[in-house]
């Protein structure tokens, strides 16, 4: 599943960490982004953050303890960080 990038807002209101440098951000309108280190080749690395598509092929669920789950798999338009979130951890 593909997702919008754009830089990182820090207006986030929930943040989960899910390993190798990658993030969930929550914000107060419900939308969810991937934090992550983008390496844009010859453009550099920036830290982004592509909007989840919730509604339109993402879901996110919690289990018991909080720990997220992401489906479909989540992949970056720019750089193309391909992988998936499961039980609160990135999964390539």
């Amino acid at each position: 599943m593909r997702t919008i990038a754009v830089a990182v807002d820090p207006g986030y209101t929930h943040r989960d960490d899910v390993g190798d440098q990658k993030s969930l951000l929550t914000y107060r309108d419900g939308s969810v982004r991937f934090q992550h280190f983008c390496d844009r080749g010859a453009r550099g690395l920036i830290v982004c953050a592509p909007r989840l598509m919730l509604g339109q092929g993402h879901t996110l669920t919690r289990d018991v303890e909080g720990r997220p789950t992401v489906r479909a798999s989540i992949l970056c338009d720019d750089c193309g960080t391909h992988g998936w979130v499961t039980d609160g951890r990135w999964h390539t």
